[in-house]
């Protein structure tokens, strides 16, 4: 029988893990030469289940397309978690963000988490 207690413990366990896996992530996409990490998703409203995972969009140099980004991330990122990555070289960003409301609520409602200075 699952009580509450066990229920919140397994929560804060996996907050902590979420944490874990978005230091990991982070370092990851900076070395790869990220330019914005926005984190959005439940992670980000503090509104975190059993099942939550990490929700981040990420902005690249415009020295590759988006497809080579996210073919080049995806293959040499170290996922221990589920995670959702939304990944746009800057052109492609700026041209999308005006047609998507997804990215525009990402932006209004989301997290700047990590910014290339």
């Amino acid at each position: 029988m699952v009580n509450l207690a066990s229920i919140r413990e397994e929560k804060k366990k996996r907050k902590n893990n979420l944490q874990k896996a978005l230091n990991n992530i982070l370092n990851q996409l900076k070395e790869n030469g990220a330019l914005k990490v926005f984190l959005f998703g439940s992670f980000n409203e503090e509104n975190i289940d059993l099942y939550s995972d990490l929700d981040l969009l990420v902005i690249m140099p415009n020295s590759k397309t988006t497809k080579e980004w996210i073919n080049l991330i995806y293959s040499t990122l170290e996922r221990r978690i589920a995670m959702d990555l939304v990944i746009f070289n800057e052109e492609d960003f700026k041209n999308m963000l005006p047609k998507s409301s997804f990215l525009d609520s990402i932006i209004k409602e989301g997290k700047i988490i990590y910014e290339k200075t």
